[in-house]
């Protein structure tokens, strides 16, 4: 998995349903939702890279190889 250094998107995700509710700011209640991405990455194996922004495919705050 690959996160934009420096940058978060918050939100709420929903664990029954895996739906994510996603803010343009912190409300409350929120998650830090690359922070969990990258940490529930990590505990299944993964690998997680920080990188620069402005090196993040299409200008997205994270990305991620998937593999079955």
């Amino acid at each position: 998995m690959f996160v934009a250094a420096g940058e978060q998107q918050w939100g709420i995700l929903n664990p029954v349903t895996n739906e994510i509710e996603l803010h343009d700011q912190m409300e409350s209640g929120d998650e830090p939702l690359l922070d969990l991405a990258a940490v529930r990455t990590y505990l299944k194996g993964g690998t997680v890279y920080a990188v620069e922004p402005e090196m993040m495919p299409g200008g997205t705050p994270a990305a991620a190889v998937l593999r079955y």
